[in-house]
């Protein structure tokens, strides 16, 4: 239910400045929350009051989103009852309630808008955010990693990153004619702002999902058999890469990390995860809170910040989305998690298989980068952040994309029993012929 134009009575005579004024507060929504990071409580006021304005131009769809996807909202409702038990109640309480805002203005927005259109709002978005963040590179010259107004280079290239999978998209859309040349400029650019971040997790997260996108483009050429056999022949091959890979892994992450600058021994990642693990073995199935553990005043909290030499409370995890859910959530809440994430997963791999459309790959490339990066970042779930937004509009996106295939295939069914049954005549009663 993507339709903009059914608003209610006299639609058809009010539907285009509606869905124009839908349209403009939904790219405002976009572009005031990639720029959160930026310009803080105003862009989060600006992301909210926009979204809600999107939700009230047109309240049936809506009603809708929260009834057709209430399971998703379970994620949400889950961080606010971590309230009960949690550390720091207040911190969690509020954080919880900026979460579910967040999730339910993504649900919206994708029950709201056609594919295209978000499409384009994520794009330009990412134009508009990205040109600040070369600028102030470039005007800063501080021979750092570039971090842009992020404050950390993996925040950067994961900006960077996102931009060249919706570029790959746009490339491939027609209608978008000014946004397919920015695009046909950024992708051969894009692996030297990626460098400039020096983020070899994003880097290595991105790999593979560009791969991904280039097969799926590729497949509308192939026969269904030939899908077949290129799809077993890639699992065997990604089999005897990982085996190879968990061979000597250690060697070849090893060298990756040093080029980029990186302990190559990971020890500050295994410390933290072994910090971690002791946490989570103290509330394994319910976590400390949402929230709750990356505060200032916490005594745990403050012992990495001053064993990692990093000024107290600032930007810090534990570089692991699963460990660092587990902290706050326990195991219960990573559950909620991997469900809704692989489960997209899953279903848009088939969905990119079925119907191998720029919009389709474009929803399972967002999320197969999230969950590449899972393990050497955290990637979601947070509070106005875009990052959070994308996998829930994806979720949405190919779920009804997998409807509407089922619907078409029941519709083909019913039309070919019509035509070879035998009570139907071959033409219409009374047709007429020369």
């Amino acid at each position: 239910m993507a339709a903009t134009s059914k608003i209610g009575p006299g639609a058809e005579r009010r539907g285009i400045s509606i869905d124009k004024l839908l349209f403009l507060c939904a790219f405002i929504a976009f572009v005031a929350v990639i720029f959160v990071p930026r310009f803080a409580t105003a862009a989060a006021a600006v992301f909210m009051l926009s979204g809600l304005a999107c939700a009230a131009l047109n309240f049936r769809v809506t009603l809708y989103a929260v009834i057709t996807y209430r399971y998703l909202l379970i994620l949400p409702a889950y961080c606010i009852f971590s309230t009960l038990w949690s550390q720091y109640p207040d911190i969690t309480f509020r954080y919880s309630l900026q979460l579910a805002l967040t999730l339910l203005i993504a649900l919206i927005l994708a029950n709201l808008l056609k594919s295209r259109v978000l499409i384009w709002c994520i794009f330009y978005s990412h134009v508009a955010a990205f040109l600040l963040c070369v600028l102030i590179e470039l005007t800063s010259n501080s021979g750092k990693a570039w971090a842009g107004f992020y404050g950390s280079k993996n925040g950067f290239a994961a900006l960077a990153a996102v931009f060249l999978l919706v570029s790959l998209a746009v490339q491939k859309i027609p209608e978008m004619r000014i946004g397919r040349i920015i695009a046909l400029i950024y992708m051969p650019l894009s692996p030297i702002f990626m460098i400039k971040a020096q983020s070899a997790g994003a880097i290595l997260a991105l790999a593979p999902v560009v791969g991904a996108v280039f097969f799926f483009r590729s497949i509308k050429f192939m026969s269904k058999k030939f899908r077949i056999a290129v799809v077993c022949s890639l699992a065997v091959a990604s089999l005897f890469v990982g085996l190879i890979l968990s061979s000597d892994s250690a060697a070849i992450t090893g060298g990756i990390l040093e080029y980029f600058g990186k302990d190559a021994t990971l020890t500050g990642r295994t410390d933290l995860w072994d910090f971690a693990y002791h946490l989570i073995a103290q509330n394994p199935l319910l976590g400390v809170g949402y929230r709750a553990f990356w505060v200032v005043g916490n005594p745990d909290a403050e012992a990495l910040w001053a064993e990692f030499l990093v000024p107290s409370g600032a930007g810090f995890n534990f570089h692991n989305t699963y460990i660092s859910n587990a902290v706050d959530l326990g195991y219960v809440g990573v559950f909620i998690q991997v469900c809704i994430l692989y489960l997209a997963l899953f279903r848009g791999f088939r969905l990119s298989l079925q119907a191998p459309s720029p919009e389709n790959i474009f929803w399972f490339s967002v999320v197969a980068f999230t969950l590449s990066r899972s393990f050497s970042e955290v990637t979601v779930f947070g509070e106005f952040t875009i990052q959070s937004m994308l996998p829930y509009i994806a979720y949405v996106k190919i779920e009804q994309g997998l409807r509407r295939g089922r619907q078409i295939h029941r519709q083909r069914n019913a039309a070919s029993e019509r035509a070879n049954s035998p009570l139907v005549p071959s033409s219409p009663v009374g047709a007429r012929y020369p």
